[in-house]
């Protein structure tokens, strides 16, 4: 704790005119005291070309705190927050599903703070989220995409901002229920629909010859596979 008050005593007093000495030569930044270090590296004001020789510090701190600096990762709703999240999984945090489903229904919470044993009905609970950036959403979707349930499956297929990619998958799902609320889903495209209704209508006809029954057997969709078997 004395360490990080000295830290920010340091932060608190820094001003734009004691960088400016390092302009000329930010490599000079290196044979400053670590503090001094960390405290360029957090400074709000402090210039990429300084940044750019605080990333590569042996301190693992500075080069944290310099890779996270806005005038070097961008803004957090774009490059930023991908810098933000590596550093982040990189991190031991321990496991604390409590804690991250509670923050889910108020806060940006990665999906990667979530182990396998979230229960589904908070995932879906936390689609509702208004403060969850897309790509968050987006692997809330695959996740409960995979759920071998009903009700996580069937969120899913409802979901307007499901993308095609999930909704090709839960297309040719076992359970009726599913397939219907993709087909009517305004993000579906019809010829999809159309496509699995008619690979499922060839299966189911006797009539079809081995050669296309074996084509459908190796379908990506499990109600083609059982029409099949």
């Amino acid at each position: 704790m004395r360490i990080w008050g000295g830290i920010m005593e340091l932060l608190r007093s820094l001003t734009i005119s004691d960088l400016e000495p390092f302009l000329a030569d930010p490599t000079q930044l290196n044979t400053q005291p670590k503090d001094f270090q960390l405290a360029v590296a957090s400074y709000t004001q402090t210039p990429r070309p300084l940044l750019e020789v605080l990333v590569n510090s042996p301190y693992a701190p500075v080069a944290e705190a310099a890779q996270l600096h806005i005038n070097w990762a961008g803004e957090i709703s774009g490059d930023g927050q991908n810098a933000v999240e590596e550093v982040l999984k990189s991190c031991y945090l321990g496991q604390n599903d409590k804690l991250a489903v509670e923050l889910l229904k108020i806060a940006p919470v990665p999906p990667f703070f979530l182990s396998e044993w979230v229960p589904s009905r908070y995932l879906i609970q936390a689609l509702s989220n208004p403060y969850l950036p897309p790509r968050y959403h987006l692997k809330l979707l695959e996740c409960l995409a995979q759920e071998p349930s009903l009700e996580p499956r069937l969120q899913v297929a409802e979901s307007p901002e499901a993308p095609l990619a999930i909704l090709e998958s839960l297309v040719g799902d076992l359970e009726l229920a599913i397939r219907l609320a993709v087909q009517y889903n305004p993000s579906c495209p019809p010829e999809l629909v159309r496509l699995v209704q008619g690979q499922h209508a060839i299966a189911c006809d006797c009539d079809t010859d081995a050669e296309q029954l074996a084509n459908l057997a190796q379908s990506r969709w499990d109600w083609i596979r059982l029409a099949v078997a």
